[in-house]
């Protein structure tokens, strides 16, 4: 059975659409929930020296506000009788991080919400969906969202 319930989440209502289903599984199965951000690291021209604005400081903010984000989602599930939520911020790509964190807890569920993209604009986007579906080697509960 599961261990533990992955739940990739980027601060849009669309991700936290895979919040009640994962919700709704801790509770019956009694498995702790991970909230995960990821975020790549500001490229450099998103800088402004001239303004004061550096690369670590625009990092450190996007840091503090994910974190806030993410524990205001942990209050919310710990509302709705889930009983253990842990949050982890992690740098890189999205459909990496995911995949080694899914890798790295054996047994684990990853829940996430899909855009449900096709064709072209499936192949110019990308999907994290698709590569977490054909790497993880762990189940993932792929949720089509509500547009």
């Amino acid at each position: 059975m599961y261990t533990r319930i992955l739940v990739p989440l980027d601060g849009s209502s669309l991700a936290e659409q895979a919040l009640p289903y994962a919700g709704l599984l801790a509770g019956a199965l009694n498995i702790p929930v991970s909230l995960l951000n990821v975020f790549d690291s500001v490229p450099p021209q998103f800088a402004d020296p001239g303004r004061g604005l550096y690369e670590t400081q625009i990092t450190a903010s996007y840091r503090d506000n994910a974190i806030d984000y993410l524990q205001k989602v942990k209050e919310q599930l710990s509302g709705k009788g889930v009983t253990s939520v842990e949050e982890r911020l992690v740098a890189g790509s999205a459909a990496g991080a995911i995949l080694d964190l899914a890798q790295e807890t054996p047994d684990s569920l990853v829940a996430l919400t899909t855009h449900g993209r096709s064709g072209v604009e499936r192949w110019v986007l990308g999907s994290v969906t698709d590569r977490l579906v054909r790497h993880s080697g762990q189940p993932v509960l792929v949720i089509r969202a509500d547009d």
